[in-house]
């Protein structure tokens, strides 16, 4: 009886814990995933943003009022001076685009306050929220 270990028997079926090992130490060795990681660790701010957005949309599913704000609320954040930069200059694009491009984009936003509460809403509570905090200067 040879003394061959059941890895080298050609006849062998690797079990599940076997495949799972082998699975998990490719997974490991994976370059990419592992500078994933390390952006991760490094930018944890924007890492809680992406699980944010992501819990955001799947609740947008199933309920469509709280997934709009998580995603209202990270839009916000990230895009506030933007956005305040937007409603500061309202009165000159008016005046550029005439008024009835001016009603157009006025009934468009109107619109989506309507269809999309939540996301309006949280968008406009996270810039109020961070110029709060951290006001620009």
């Amino acid at each position: 009886m040879s003394s061959q270990s059941p890895n080298n028997n050609p006849e062998h079926k690797p079990t599940f814990r076997e495949k799972f090992l082998q699975s998990l130490l490719h997974f490991r060795a994976n370059e990419k995933l592992s500078g994933l990681g390390e952006i991760t660790t490094s930018s944890t701010r924007d890492s809680i943003a992406y699980v944010i957005l992501i819990i955001g949309i799947i609740l947008l599913f199933f309920h469509h009022i709280y997934g709009g704000l998580l995603i209202g609320l990270i839009t916000g954040f990230y895009f506030s001076s933007e956005l305040l930069a937007f409603l500061q200059a309202i009165n000159h694009l008016i005046d550029e685009q005439g008024i009835v491009r001016s009603l157009v984009a006025g009934a468009l936003f109107l619109s989506l306050l309507i269809s999309a509460p939540a996301i309006i809403l949280g968008m406009i509570a996270a810039v109020g929220i961070r110029q709060i905090l951290f006001p620009e200067k």
